[in-house]
């Protein structure tokens, strides 16, 4: 079954053996899911458990659902008060019905999963400048918002990270360290994220006209978003293809 979650904060519990999570910008992961106010969390076959804000959610999917009396959320009345939780009513399906293919969703956009915990990230290359980099966005009150995972390689080992609930800080040893967020970070992703032919973001984002403009480069090119035209990226010569 398809549970999608609601942006407001909620508590529930959901526990089986082969849930499947997927998040609004296409990742997917599949393990055992719990979930509680404001926060939805999945532990992989790996032991790894991976915690994610209930907004970032697009759907899940319950293999083997808990009792129904662990699953129901109240019911508003007709004046808008909640009423006492009722039973959700699960049908049997058929002895001889078949499993439902699997949801057909976007591949991953990025490599790397944002790690779980407070992990020491001293002696990972580039923390201290993503640090700076953090401090200079205003940190917590800043565009990039709190830390949501400590500072970590990149899958492929070629640069560092450190995601935000509103964007991320990458760093290069050719770049330096540089934050990417808002609807460049979108189009970036769209794009293919650090798969891209783009690459890694090598300058901060240049915002123009009370942000009516931004701009931002690449390894590889540039992307360039404006109100009325959305995003343009623009290739280097001799970028990868």
């Amino acid at each position: 079954m398809f549970l999608r979650l609601a942006a407001s904060a909620f508590a529930i519990l959901l526990t089986a053996s082969g849930d499947t999570l997927i998040l609004k910008d296409g990742r997917r992961y599949t393990g055992i899911i719990t979930a509680d106010t404001g926060t939805v969390r999945i532990k992989v076959r790996s032991g790894k458990v991976y915690s994610f804000a209930t907004a970032e959610v697009g759907k899940m999917e319950v293999d083997h659902p808990a009792p129904p009396e662990k699953q129901t959320l109240p019911r508003p009345a007709p004046g808008g008060t909640a009423t006492t939780p009722q039973p959700e009513r699960v049908a049997n399906p058929p002895a001889s019905s078949t499993a439902a293919e699997p949801a057909k969703v976007p591949p991953p956009t990025s490599l790397t999963v944002p790690e779980v915990g407070n992990t020491t990230s001293d002696s990972i290359q580039g923390a201290s400048a993503i640090d700076s980099e953090f401090t200079a966005r205003g940190s917590d009150n800043g565009v990039l918002g709190p830390p949501r995972a400590p500072v970590q390689p990149t899958a492929d080992g070629a640069a560092s990270v450190r995601f935000f609930t509103r964007g991320a800080i990458y760093w290069t040893s050719k770049g330096g360290a540089h934050a990417i967020y808002g609807p460049v970070l979108e189009a970036w992703r769209l794009a293919g994220g650090e798969r891209s032919r783009l690459g890694f973001p090598t300058s901060d984002q240049q915002d123009d006209n009370a942000a009516y403009t931004r701009q931002q480069n690449f390894e590889h090119g540039s992307i360039t978003w404006t109100q009325d035209g959305g995003a343009q990226i623009k290739y280097n010569d001799g970028a990868p293809q």
